[in-house]
């Protein structure tokens, strides 16, 4: 099964904004964060479909396993609108499903 683990925190937000950075600023961060998925005896490419459960909407990625450490899918997921989403990923015979709430980083 795939987890995604915590990713680490950017800094607290004294520290965002003593670097001169604003709220967009610290937004394209996040919009573009990447996730490891970290898969015990995973095989060949991590393929994600999502379903979007509170209106019409359905996308799907595919993502390499990275060359070291063994076992690691890095992605950046790209979830095409704001809202409930089941993310299905399956690699090999291991598959495992995630239940997400995307929200609209533009406020």
């Amino acid at each position: 099964m795939a987890i995604a683990r915590e990713a680490e925190p950017v800094g607290s937000l004294r520290e965002v904004r003593e670097a001169g950075l604003d709220r967009e600023d610290l937004l394209g961060v996040y919009r573009n964060m990447k996730v490891p998925w970290w898969v015990d005896n995973g095989a060949g490419n991590l393929e994600l479909v999502g379903t979007r459960l509170d209106a019409a909407g359905r996308f799907s990625q595919v993502f390499p396993m990275a060359w070291s450490p063994p076992g690691v899918y890095p992605s950046i997921v790209d979830i095409p609108a704001a809202g409930c989403w089941l993310l299905r990923l399956r690699t090999g015979k291991l598959a495992g499903v995630l239940v997400v709430r995307a929200i609209d980083a533009r406020g």
